[in-house]
């Protein structure tokens, strides 16, 4: 895999040639859009192996970790639920996989 800066790097290089011609031309241009985004993928799943956030060529990449979401107060009902575990089967738990944003900074 290559190295995260190399990727920032040949994304900010791109994104300063693109973007300006995208907006004028945006549906001419989609393949070249398609090539950035391939650079984003690509950052962003080395970011997510890496786990952790990553800045350069005026670009901030912020990782944000998995976790576990319950949907209700855990520090009011867990208590009471380790009394009353009849209503442990009302708790919904969803796992928060990983994720990545991008900023380019013009």
């Amino acid at each position: 895999m290559a190295d995260i800066q190399d990727l920032l790097r040949d994304y900010r290089q791109e994104f300063d040639l693109q973007m300006p011609a995208i907006h004028k031309l945006e549906e001419a241009l989609a393949k070249r859009k398609e090539r950035l985004d391939a650079l984003e993928k690509e950052i962003k799943i080395a970011v997510v192996e890496e786990g952790h956030s990553e800045r350069g060529f005026g670009i901030s990449v912020t990782f944000r970790s998995g976790y576990v979401r319950n949907t209700w107060d855990n520090s009011k009902l867990e208590g009471f639920a380790a009394v009353h575990p009849e209503i442990l089967p009302f708790r919904k738990q969803t796992d928060v996989n990983p994720s990545v944003s991008m900023k380019v900074v013009e």
